[in-house]
């Protein structure tokens, strides 16, 4: 996977200045896109879908500072893991026509909203 994203630098002192972001932050990328997708296989996706992002716009980079860089591949991947849990919620929806006869669905829906009424902090009247 590496060598593509080299083929997205076009100079050597690009690739080795990606190759050495690389380097630096994959772990890092990993750990945080494992917290927010409790998932390694995911967590891997997203990292190598970064790192794709992150090689396109690689050039661009030259008037950025470490911090400011190491900021842009944060944000980068964690986009990217709201994508994915965005796209994994959309996959385990349930339609309401599978509930239609579910006599257990709608006492869930309403344990659930009183449970959300009881968490519910009081307002104060002023």
């Amino acid at each position: 996977m590496f060598e593509t994203y080299m083929t997205f630098t076009e100079e050597d002192y690009e690739k080795d200045g990606f190759e050495r972001l690389y380097n630096a932050q994959k772990q890092k990328l990993y750990f945080i896109a494992y917290k927010m997708l409790n998932d390694e296989k995911l967590a891997e996706e997203a990292v190598s879908e970064a790192f794709l992002n992150i090689s396109v716009k690689f050039d661009s980079f030259k008037t950025l500072s470490d911090s400011q860089i190491e900021a842009y591949c944060v944000l980068t991947l964690k986009n990217i893991c709201k994508n994915i849990i965005n796209s994994e919620s959309k996959n385990n929806c349930i339609s309401i026509d599978d509930c239609e006869n579910d006599d257990s669905f709608l006492s869930d829906i309403e344990l659930q909203l009183s449970l959300i009424h009881i968490s519910e902090p009081t307002r104060r009247r002023g």
